[in-house]
């Protein structure tokens, strides 16, 4: 099977490219937001069609029972205007849920809101969870989604929460990464001569990310290491 594994930075998807090896699976930075997601899934298409995609990466939680690192486990996938659900047959699907339930993780299944920006607010996040109906909300999903769709091939998401329901973002954070996660390092330290404090918001920030991103990889490369096997 070969397998592309997509992530929106490169902090997201670098503890997947240090443990996954050969041909079969790629790791691929594909930018933060629809657009570039779109661009990214048609260009790899069209270079090197998979036979099965993987989205992973960060996730805000929309309702109360997601925390802090819960893995989100997604083949139904909801914009503002439609939703779709994945070709993934029930037998991958039943897998890859298995093997979360044997790594004793901490795990959610169910559909996730894409949106073209962050839901910085607990007001934005509790409005898109009664509209949407979604599980959590997040920046690329879909437009891969519905462009795996149309070509037959499967796809399934897999992120962390990195930020509750009930919690406020900063919104300067968002200001000091750049669409293809690229670090804005003049806008940090300008944002840091005025405001000493934003280093705690950094670090809680990054704190919530770390631990995020250890679960979802930590699943992700066992799941990819049992299709290695078949």
């Amino acid at each position: 099977m070969n397998c592309a594994i997509l992530g929106a930075t490169e902090f997201e998807i670098t503890l997947l490219r240090l443990a996954v090896c050969g041909e079969r699976f790629a790791v691929q930075k594909i930018g933060i937001g629809p657009r570039n997601a779109q661009s990214s899934i048609e260009k790899l298409i069209e270079s090197n069609r998979p036979d099965f995609v993987i989205v992973c990466g960060f996730c805000g939680g929309l309702q109360n029972n997601l925390k802090t690192g819960d893995s989100v486990i997604s083949d139904s996938f909801v914009s503002t205007t439609e939703k779709i659900e994945s070709t993934i047959s029930t037998e991958i699907k039943n897998v890859i849920l298995e093997i979360a339930e044997k790594l004793k993780c901490t795990y959610h299944y169910g559909s996730t809101i894409t949106v073209e920006k962050a839901l910085l607010t607990s007001k934005e996040k509790i409005s898109a969870q009664k509209k949407y109906n979604a599980l959590a909300v997040e920046m690329e999903n879909f437009p891969i989604a519905k462009t795996c769709k149309e070509h037959g091939i499967p796809m399934i998401s897999i992120r962390a929460v990195s930020d509750k329901v009930d919690e406020d973002l900063d919104s300067r954070f968002f200001n000091v990464i750049d669409t293809d996660g690229s670090l804005r390092k003049r806008k940090l330290l300008q944002y840091l001569v005025r405001d000493p404090f934003f280093m705690w918001s950094l670090i809680k920030t990054g704190k919530a990310s770390r631990k995020a991103r250890k679960n979802y990889s930590r699943l992700v490369h066992k799941i990819i290491t049992h299709f290695a096997n078949q």
